[in-house]
Formats: structure tokens, C-alpha cells, sequence
């Protein structure tokens, strides 16, 4: 809090405000908006920072929850291996021709259970049609207004679907999947983020909901908008719209029932902590393509928060939005006595309009230091406290893995000092395959040899993808996954192999081709 107080506390100063109203010689107002709204962008970086700070500290805290930070796992006595991994060296030119078919037939399913969902969707806004043909055939004669209404939201309805379904077709291929910047005109752009499949399961829920509401205002079971009110019951059609959107909501349901019962190939992301390069690749181009497919699990350290949190997002745009009108309240609340205290140390040099701009700053100050108080609370609940925490948290998420759009759950892990060994044990039991991040990796940055020295005595290696970049010393990286090959734990399932591979993916810049390869690789033993 004090990092924030201190960043905007020159702009309570009389002594600035006098000079630049004498220097301006405007007596009109609205130059001390703009440096209100300076502070309010400038706050936006420094409450990042301070939640990065913040996870970072509890991270390096204990839980007194925690009995033993150990797994189980590592009471097992090690063995020496009998073998050491060979390593294939792999980048985005790598012919990978052998794992399409895979990655394909995953493509396949889910685009099918996305057009699928889009086609129930058209169905029950075609059903709609039935309730205003049983009013017909009954005689029921509907009010034009309460026509045009019901009409008028199903067009837009169907329009919401088609459109998601056009934007999003294509969302299951890497190399068409949401990953930054798409070059085309704004309108498609708004539109992209407005139809979304987050935003299309809101919809959806409130138009069945309105036909439902509107089917029993018909059958006089509830007030009618005495606006759009006709005499007498329309008992018929108000049966039919409530039978169809029971029906729109068994659609709404069943392909949501359905996607829970498909295959989840969980990822495990582990990685070196700290290094900044990787948000982008990892929890960006890649997982924006793998929750189609399976949750993705990882532990949470500072360089996470910054990619989910990042300056420029939507998410950031909301953010601004409401904490704006959070200033706005806040000071409508306290303007009076701000103004109060600011008139007689103004001594008249400042307008009527400049003494309410400079009462509106305060607002934005209390705006932001209530939404890092939300952040802190919101992130410090979120920590592990123990082995069974963890389970827990993994169970219920793998219960139902899937979102409401579709998409899967992720799982990332909130870990004190003495907890994130045992979360990335449980991961391991519930991870299909991993990728092992060691961009930045050096002989000052050693902190994951602990990780894969644990998946080598718990995981298949021929599921374990390790990832360097150009700069990264891939002699340094091979040393390494040597040493913490030559003792096995006697249960490990590599303790048996006689010619073991270690693959090695050397990524660029994290272009789309090295997105491509990287997804195939992880899939390559996948069983599909």
C-alpha cells in the first residue's frame, strides 16, 4: 500500500496545483482530469506489481497445515540405472508426418462436439416457431408488440450462434487459434471478442430463461408487462413456449453432459521459475490449443500472474471500466468535504470546476487500493494448505472437467515453500504427459533439477517433453537430465528401459510453427 500512497502523493500537493493553474491560466477546468486519469493508468502497473510482489512472499512462506513437505514417493530407496538416456534434438522443422493423424483425429472430435453444440442451438431456435403455429391453429391471437419482442430476441439469438460458430470453427488448429493479434478489421475484432463461447453460454441461459418467464406470463400464472398485455390468457401458446424452452434447456444441457464424458489428456507444465520469456508460449499459444483437449496443470510463481494479469487484455479493459466507476462513487461520496478542504488553501486561485476535478482524484486512490485489497485476499485464499487441500482441489476439478463452453478446466496450483513438491506429485498421478520448461535454465538457476529428477522416478520418459530455446546451453541442459537419470526410485516405470530417449524441443521465438510441433510431440504416445 505504501508503494501506491507514495507514487501519487505529489499530486496533493497546493504547491503543484497553484503553479500549474498560475501557469496555465485557465480558470475553466480540465487539466486535473488528465492527471487523475494518469494516475489511474499509471496504478494499473504498479497494483500488478505489487500482486506479483505478493505471490512471490507467499511463496516463499510455510504452511502450518503441513505435516511432512515430502511425498510419499520418495521413500522408495533408489537404484542405480542401468542405462542413460540418448537424447533427440528436435525443432520446428523436425518431420513430424507420423503424429498428424493423431493431432487430426483430436481436432476431429472436437470441432464435431463444437458443431454439434451449434447445431442444438439452431434446432431450438427453429423450435420456437412451434408455440406461435399452436397459437394459430388454437385461434390465440398475440399482442404485435409481444410478437415482435419474442421475434425480434430469437433473430438475435440465432445470429449470437451463427456467428460463434463462424468465428470459432477454426479455433481447434493451432495455427488458427487465438494467439494475439489477428490482422483484420476492427469490427471482426469486437465482434470476435463479443460472441465468444464464454459469453454464448450467458446468452443462451438468458433466452431460455426470458421464453420460460414469457410462456407463464402468457398462461397468466405471473404479472405480464401491462405495456405489452392483451386481454385474456394465451393458454396454448404460452404451453408451447414453455415446453420449447424446457426442450432448448435438455439441448443446453445434454451436449454439456456429453463433452464430460470424452477423454481428458491432462498436461503438466512445470519450468523454471522467474523467467518472463515464458508466459507468452506456455500459458498463451499453447494452452489457448490444449484446453480444447484436457486440463492443463502447472505451479504458480510471479511470471504466471503476469501473463493472466497482463497490462493490455480485456480483462484489464473491464477492470478499468469498473474501478472507474468505483472513482466516480467514491467521489460523488466525499466531495463536499474534499472541496471543503481544498477551497480555503486554493485562497481563490482555482475555479469552482478545478476544486471538484481535484476532489474526483482521491476516488480513483480508493478505487485502486480496494482493488488490490480484493486481489490480496482473493490470491492468499487460493494457497494449498496441505496434502489433502490438494487433493481435493484436483478431485473436484477432474469430477467435471469441463467449462460450460466446452472448454477444459486448468488447474493452477498456489504453492507456500512446503507445498509445491506435494502438488506436483498429485499432478503427476493425474498428467497424461508433461512438458518440462528449461528456457533459462543455468548453473545459477538450478531450482527444477528437483522436478525432474522426481518425474524421472515417477513418469514415462517417452511422455516427458523438454524445452530449450536458442540461447539456452543444451550441453549444460543434457548434463543435467543425466545426473538426475543415474538413480532411479525402484518403482519408477523407467527403471526397466534398456534404451531410453530423451527428447529435446529448441523453440525460437515461439512462432506458430514451433506451437504446431510442440502440441504434435506432446501427443506423439498419447493413446488416441
Amino acid at each position: 500500500m505504501s508503494d501506491l500512497s507514495s507514487t501519487v502523493s505529489p499530486m496533493y500537493s497546493i504547491g503543484f496545483i497553484q503553479e500549474s493553474s498560475a501557469s496555465s491560466g485557465i480558470d475553466q477546468g480540465g487539466e486535473f482530469i488528465f492527471v487523475g486519469l494518469l494516475i489511474w493508468f499509471i496504478s494499473l502497473f504498479i497494483v500488478r506489481w505489487l500482486m506479483k510482489r505478493y505471490v512471490l512472499k507467499l511463496m516463499n512462506k510455510s504452511s502450518d497445515s503441513v505435516i511432512s513437505a515430502d511425498p510419499e514417493e520418495l521413500k522408495q530407496s533408489e537404484v542405480k540405472a542401468t542405462s542413460s538416456p540418448s537424447f533427440v534434438d528436435i525443432d520446428s522443422s523436425t518431420d513430424l508426418s507420423n503424429v498428424v493423424l493423431k493431432r487430426e483425429e483430436l481436432v476431429r472430435r472436437a470441432f464435431v462436439l463444437f458443431r454439434k453444440k451449434y447445431f442444438y442451438a439452431l434446432a431450438a431456435a427453429i423450435l420456437y416457431i412451434i408455440p406461435f403455429l399452436i397459437a394459430y391453429l388454437t385461434g390465440e391471437k398475440l399482442g404485435d408488440d409481444r410478437t415482435a419482442m419474442i421475434i425480434g430476441l430469437l433473430i438475435i439469438y440465432l445470429v449470437y450462434v451463427s456467428l460463434n460458430y463462424y468465428f470459432y470453427r477454426k479455433q481447434f488448429r493451432a495455427l488458427d487459434a487465438d494467439f494475439g493479434i489477428k490482422l483484420e478489421h476492427p469490427i471482426f475484432t469486437v465482434l470476435r471478442k463479443v460472441v465468444n463461447s464464454r459469453f454464448e453460454v450467458v446468452f443462451s441461459s438468458i433466452i431460455i430463461l426470458m421464453m420460460f418467464v414469457f410462456g407463464m406470463q402468457e398462461m397468466g400464472w405471473i404479472e405480464r408487462d401491462r405495456e405489452l398485455a392483451i386481454e385474456g390468457n394465451m393458454i396454448w401458446f404460452g404451453i408451447g413456449l414453455m415446453l420449447v424452452a424446457l426442450l432448448h434447456l435438455a439441448f443446453f444441457i445434454k451436449i454439456r453432459k456429453l463433452a464430460q464424458n470424452t477423454e481428458n489428456y491432462s498436461l503438466l507444465i512445470l519450468r523454471v521459475f522467474g523467467d518472463q520469456k515464458q508466459a507468452l508460449l506456455t500459458f498463451g499459444r499453447l494452452t489457448n490449443f490444449w484446453h480444447h483437449f484436457g486440463s492443463w496443470f502447472t505451479v504458480v510463481d510471479p511470471s504466471f500472474i503476469g501473463r493472466q494479469y497482463r497490462t493490455f487484455s480485456w480483462r484489464t479493459l473491464f477492470t478499468l471500466i469498473f474501478l472507474f466507476i468505483a472513482a466516480v462513487i467514491f467521489g460523488l461520496l466525499f466531495e463536499d468535504p474534499l472541496i471543503g478542504m481544498i477551497k480555503p488553501l486554493a485562497d481563490g486561485k482555482l475555479s469552482e470546476s478545478q476544486i471538484k476535478e481535484i476532489a474526483f482524484i482521491p476516488g480513483m486512490i480508493i478505487a485502486w487500493i480496494l482493488y488490490l485489497q480484493y486481489w490480496r485476499i482473493k490470491i492468499s485464499r487460493s494457497y494449498t494448505k496441505n496434502r489433502s487441500h490438494i487433493v481435493k482441489k484436483i478431485a473436484n476439478t477432474l469430477k467435471r472437467p469441463r467449462k460450460l463452453d466446452l472448454t477444459f478446466k486448468s488447474i493452477p496450483m498456489f504453492c507456500y515453500d512446503n507445498t509445491w513438491k506435494l502438488a506436483v506429485s498429485e499432478f503427476l498421478k493425474n498428467s497424461k504427459v508433461i512438458l518440462m520448461d528449461l528456457r533459462g535454465y543455468s548453473e545459477a538457476r538450478k531450482g527444477c533439477e528437483y522436478e525432474v529428477d522426481f518425474i524421472f522416478d515417477n513418469f514415462p520418459i517417452n511422455r516427458i517433453l523438454f524445452l530449450i530455446d536458442t540461447v539456452s546451453d543444451k550441453d549444460l541442459v543434457k548434463k543435467m537430465i543425466t545426473e538426475r537419470w543415474e538413480y532411479l526410485r525402484e518403482q519408477s516405470p523407467n527403471i526397466a528401459l534398456k534404451e531410453p530417449r530423451a527428447r529435446i524441443f529448441v523453440t525460437t521465438k515461439g512462432a506458430e510453427a514451433d506451437v504446431q510441433s510442440l502440441i504434435d510431440l506432446l501427443m506423439e504416445n498419447l493413446d488416441i
